[in-house]
C-alpha cells in the first residue's frame, strides 16, 4: 500500500467507488488516523477544502498526490513507500461520476494557501515553502508534509 496517498487522505474507512470499473484502492489494516495540532488543521482545510463526502475527500487526496509526483519532492513518495500497490489507471478510475466540479481541488488549494502560515513544517519543508517562487510548489511542501506524517 501506498502509505502515502493513505496518510494524506487520513481516513480509516477505505475509499470505495462503485462506478470505478478498476476496483478499489487497496487501504492499510489497520489505519491509524492522524492527530492535527490547530495549525496544522488550518492548513489541511486550505488544502482540502470542504469535500463533503468519503470519496470526494478521496478524490483530492488523489489530486494533491499528483501536485507532488510532478514537483522536486516526488522522491519523498517513495522514500516513505517504494511499494505502490495501485496503478495510475486505477486511480483516474476513482473519478469515474465524480462531478467535473470536484476535479478542481489543486485549482482551489492554490487560492486557499495565499497568506497561510506554515509554521509547523520540518526544516527542508519550511525552506522550500518559504523560498517557492510558484505557490505549485508551496502546495507540494504543504502536500508533502500531511503525506509524510507519521499517526501518534
Amino acid at each position: 500500500m501506498n502509505r502515502f496517498l493513505a496518510s494524506l487522505d487520513n481516513n480509516a474507512t477505505p475509499p470505495v467507488n462503485a462506478s470505478s470499473t478498476l476496483g478499489a484502492v487497496v487501504w492499510p489494516s489497520p489505519f491509524y488516523v492522524h492527530s492535527f495540532s490547530t495549525a496544522e488543521s488550518i492548513a489541511r482545510a486550505a488544502i482540502f477544502g470542504s469535500p463533503g463526502t468519503r470519496m470526494l475527500n478521496f478524490t483530492t487526496a488523489i489530486q494533491l498526490l499528483w501536485v507532488v509526483e510532478n514537483s522536486v519532492l516526488a522522491a519523498r513518495i517513495v522514500q516513505i513507500d517504494p511499494i505502490v500497490t495501485y496503478t495510475e489507471s486505477q486511480l483516474i478510475a476513482q473519478f469515474s461520476g465524480v462531478d467535473s466540479v470536484h476535479k478542481q481541488a489543486v485549482t482551489a488549494a492554490l487560492v486557499s494557501i495565499t497568506n497561510l502560515r506554515a509554521d509547523f513544517l520540518p526544516t527542508e519543508l519550511a525552506s522550500i515553502y518559504q523560498s517557492a517562487f510558484s505557490k505549485y510548489d508551496k502546495l507540494a511542501a504543504l502536500v508533502t508534509y500531511f503525506g509524510t506524517k507519521t499517526p501518534v
